[in-house]
């Protein structure tokens, strides 16, 4: 299992500090500037099985990178945290603390702290989800599995384009912006969710600013099986909705985003 870790195969270049027990590195698909894993060397999947040695170095290496953070990204605050087991979404199964950085205003009410850690990053419109609804435990379902992956990894790479990535809620859905034009969107209805797409060649100011135009629309209900969710993703990714193109000064390098990878 070990050999198979993400954690156990990092490589020199993607650890930033380290000590005899564990090991710091930038998380994959960060929710702040400057989020970080520190990781214990040895694998093993939770809090319970770790050393006393081991806790110590993990909160020592904190320490540590707790001040290069504040050195690089000068921020208000920090989330640390560790989630605990699958049901409290852990999906990678070597123990890991999350260091998060915070800033006044990245959300807009931060009261709750790690209860509600970053909810402008949540893959829905938590406002306009109301309790008792059929297809709330629907969303639920779909939650960690399809649509926060899928937010994370549009985040990073439209990121690492030099995209300006927006999301915004409007009143009853929510709306992914990229350069100032909506590509996605998602929109909660009375039996399920309306998830829409904006099918692009390139989007505008990556290259060239050509767009093929024209909304294709999904539907999920909670009545909806696995294999329904299977089928939607799939005809998304033959639809090609989110092909990149990176500007030519980067050598005219084609980058093929696939977030729902095999």
């Amino acid at each position: 299992m070990a050999k198979l870790c993400i954690f156990c195969q990092l490589s020199p270049a993607q650890i930033m500090a380290a000590n005899e027990l564990a090991v710091a590195t930038a998380d994959r698909y960060p929710v702040s500037p400057g989020h970080t894993l520190i990781i214990p060397r040895r694998h093993f999947p939770d809090l319970s099985e770790a050393t006393t040695d081991e806790l110590i170095a993990m909160f020592t290496l904190l320490q540590t990178v707790r001040n290069i953070l504040i050195d690089q990204y000068k921020p208000d605050g920090f989330n640390f945290g560790i989630n605990g087991g699958r049901a409290a979404g852990q999906t990678v199964m070597h123990l890991h603390l999350h260091v998060i950085p915070r800033k006044f205003g990245d959300v807009p009410n931060p009261r709750g702290g790690i209860r509600n850690i970053m909810p402008n990053l949540t893959p829905y419109p938590v406002e306009f989800i109301n309790q008792g609804q059929p297809w709330e435990a629907f969303l639920d379902h779909i939650r960690p599995t399809f649509l926060q992956p899928m937010f994370r990894l549009l985040d990073q790479h439209l990121l690492g384009l030099g995209i300006d990535v927006k999301r915004r809620i409007d009143p009853g859905k929510i709306v992914y912006f990229a350069d100032s034009r909506a590509f996605a969107a998602i929109i909660p209805e009375a039996d399920g969710l309306k998830i829409g797409w904006l099918i692009p060649d390139a989007i505008p100011g990556v290259a060239g600013d050509k767009m093929t135009v024209g909304w294709e629309w999904g539907h999920l209900t909670n009545s909806s099986s696995v294999q329904d969710l299977l089928d939607l993703i799939e005809s998304f990714r033959q639809a090609r909705h989110l092909a990149l193109t990176r500007p030519a000064h980067t050598g005219g390098m084609i980058t093929r985003f696939d977030p729902f990878p095999d």
